[in-house]
């Protein structure tokens, strides 16, 4: 299997805030439990935008530590089949489609769990939409083919 062997983007999306910036081909991608802290993930040539309404500037830093309690969701812009934590998520074979709630967010698309009635701390999904419940939001929301979910955030979901 190849390898991912150049930095790519990640988007951590938070409470209040999308991040991006680049990753080292080796970051470790995955959610800590909610009991434990989690190593830092550190973003490169990060931009920082509010999802909050009204919106903030967008800043820009060369560098960004982030801590994995106050993400929602990991979004990598690379062929997820390559990241180390793949070989445990394609084991997730139950799908659940529907409208999930995410802190502020609201998300389409199907999550994976491993069976029904278990859902971990770190949920892969596909085919995802992400939009904001905030009144008067003016947060476009955003799309992408895979994301990793945090339960932790999570406070049900519709079914499809």
């Amino acid at each position: 299997m190849t390898k991912i062997t150049a930095p790519y983007t990640l988007q951590v999306l938070t409470h209040e805030y999308l991040i991006e910036g680049n990753v080292a081909p080796d970051s470790s991608i995955h959610l800590p439990r909610p009991d434990e802290q989690g190593s830092p993930l550190t973003l490169n040539n990060a931009q920082i935008q509010s999802t909050r309404t009204p919106p903030a500037p967008a800043r820009s830093c060369a560098s960004f530590v982030c801590t994995g309690n106050g993400v929602i969701a990991l979004i990598p812009h690379v062929d997820y089949t390559l990241l180390d934590y793949y070989g445990s998520w394609k084991q997730y074979r139950t799908a659940v489609n529907g409208v999930f709630y995410l802190g502020p967010y609201w998300m389409t698309g199907r999550l994976m769990i491993p069976s029904p009635g278990m859902i971990p701390s770190s949920i892969p999904a596909y085919d995802i939409r992400f939009g904001s419940m905030l009144p008067g939001s003016q947060w476009a929301g955003l799309t992408a083919p895979f994301a990793l979910i945090s339960n932790l955030w999570m406070q049900g979901w519709e079914a499809a």
